[in-house]
C-alpha cells in the first residue's frame, strides 16, 4: 500500500475525508485500482444524505 493511502486509510477513520471509485464511496482498505478524496463533509451534498460503502 502505497503511503498515499496509508495516510488516506488514516482520515477516512477520523472521518476527515470520503474515498470514491467511480462516483461511489468505498472503503479505502479493500478498494482496487484509481480512487479519488474528498471532504467528508461535502461528500453527502447538500442534502444531507448518508452514503455507505460499494461493496
Amino acid at each position: 500500500m502505497s503511503a498515499v493511502r496509508k495516510v488516506g486509510v488514516e482520515l477516512v477513520a477520523e472521518g476527515e475525508i470520503v474515498v470514491r471509485q467511480q462516483g461511489q464511496v468505498v472503503d479505502p482498505k479493500t478498494v482496487r485500482g484509481p480512487i479519488r478524496y474528498g471532504q467528508a463533509n461535502s461528500a453527502a451534498g447538500e442534502r444531507g444524505e448518508e452514503e455507505t460503502f460499494r461493496k
